[in-house]
């Protein structure tokens, strides 16, 4: 019974929060889709997979691509025009793009029928969210840049203490592992210290909303349905 009052209260609680930070965003939000938005905010909000890191034994390089941001946060006003596709000799950075594009919402409304007037909105849509979450993505990127040379630092010695005999190689493989969890763990602790998900949620949530409010019934269901 407890464990039931305090979702309400949480939920409750929530939609206030995503209430008034629609109303400082100029948004009129649709009562029935609160909770939806609310759902698609939380997925943007998932834990960082330590999986994800890479570990370069040549070079000594440490990374996680998404810089521990989750991809529907990386989004930026140039993706909507990067469409998905076979690539044609497109840099690094391009193809990176495209990767962050094929895991985001962008993704998504790229596969709705929406008219001339609704791709001018989503146009601007995506330049007041790139303009909410500037300094949010900034914080964070400096968080990850820090933390990632660090570790750098930690895996050089255990590849040094390999290469001098002084482990094996089955103990770097799982030093190595349980650095980078220990890595993942120490990201996501300093971005919660610094509100960052607060920052980003809050900025995630008035953009749904303004899609919400350009979209038809119909284009927001199917648009629900693709990003779950």
């Amino acid at each position: 019974m407890k464990k039931n009052i305090v979702k309400l209260v949480t939920a409750l609680a929530t939609i206030a929060i995503v209430q008034v930070a629609c109303k400082k965003a100029g948004v009129t939000p649709h009562s029935g889709t609160d909770y939806q938005i609310e759902e698609l905010a939380l997925q943007a909000s998932n834990p960082i997979d330590a999986n994800e890191v890479i570990t370069n034994e040549t070079t000594g390089e440490w990374i996680l691509e998404n810089e521990g941001i989750n991809a529907n946060y990386w989004v930026e006003p140039s993706d909507w025009d990067l469409k998905q596709g076979p690539s044609g000799g497109e840099d690094e950075s391009t193809l990176k793009r495209k990767r962050i594009i094929a895991k985001s919402f962008i993704n998504c409304l790229h596969k709705l029928d929406l008219s001339d007037r609704q791709t001018t909105a989503i146009r601007t849509i995506l330049g007041d969210y790139h303009d909410c979450k500037a300094s949010a993505i900034a914080r964070a990127r400096a968080i990850y840049s820090n933390l990632a040379q660090s570790y750098k630092d930690k895996f050089a010695r255990l590849q040094a203490a390999y290469k001098a005999g002084k482990i094996t190689k089955e103990q770097l493989e799982k030093a190595t592992a349980e650095l980078r969890l220990e890595f993942v763990k120490e990201l996501r602790s300093m971005q919660l210290k610094e509100k960052l998900d607060i920052a980003l949620s809050t900025c995630h949530r008035a953009m749904l909303a303004k899609i919400k409010n350009i979209l038809s019934e119909k284009q927001w269901i199917a648009f629900v349905s693709c990003l779950k």
